[in-house]
């Protein structure tokens, strides 16, 4: 399995240099940004399954985001981001004015200020209720709405995020908690002001659709 993995980076690392050559072979590479990301990663056992089914942990939330071009200077940034922040930091690299309900951040101070402080990125898993997560650069926090359960990993100390150590640091658990709860509350809030009730999303989800998104792990089976 690892070594199909690699075969895939293998392959995708050549897709990705042909487009760039094709794309310089027509003088378009200096007039071009280029962003390299992905929708998840993969798990290999790390925390007892295979592939993407538990999208709320790190070796399926750890993707590559590349930005080239736009006067960018090479560097690396170390932050924990979200993906929802590629089209705010796009649209302003490209002088684009921002959409005006975009619920990501412009990423572009980190290289025109210098630095600026990171806010926890949230993932979920499955539909609502379901594993909810907030990372920052240290700590991850996991809650299961379901239970109610609440864990807590140190991924300085413990980068396998193996150890909950909630019991030992009840306060930083406690904050990134009422953080998480922050964050749902926007989204829901968001979701109400736009009448996403009555929208698309309200719509029933088709029996080939469901069993598809179940078969990618995007959907928890339906009992």
């Amino acid at each position: 399995v690892v070594a199909r993995y690699d075969a895939g980076i293998l392959y995708t690392d050549e897709r990705v240099g042909a487009f760039l050559d094709w794309l310089a072979e027509r003088g378009l590479l200096q007039d071009s940004l280029i962003v390299v990301t992905s929708d998840h990663g993969e798990e290999f056992l790390e925390h007892g399954r295979l592939g993407h089914q538990q999208l709320h942990l790190d070796p399926n939330l750890r993707v590559p985001l590349l930005f080239h071009g736009g006067g960018l200077r090479p560097r690396v940034i170390e932050d924990t981001v979200e993906l929802m922040d590629v089209v705010p930091t796009v649209l302003e690299i490209l002088g684009v004015p921002p959409l005006r309900d975009a619920v990501g951040r412009s990423l572009s101070p980190y290289w025109t200020a210098g630095h600026r402080p990171a806010r926890g990125a949230y993932a979920e898993k499955g539909t609502m209720p379901g594993q909810q997560t907030l990372i920052t650069d240290r700590y991850q926090l996991l809650e299961d709405r379901r239970t109610k359960e609440v864990v807590l990993y140190d991924l300085q100390a413990d980068p396998g995020a193996q150890k909950d150590v909630s019991a030992e640091q009840p306060d930083v658990a406690a904050r990134l908690a009422a953080e998480l709860s922050a964050r749902r509350a926007d989204a829901a809030e968001r979701l109400r002001s736009e009448g996403a009730a009555d929208g698309p999303a309200a719509r029933p989800m088709k029996e080939k659709v469901r069993r598809e998104l179940e078969a990618l792990g995007y959907l928890e089976p339906s009992s």
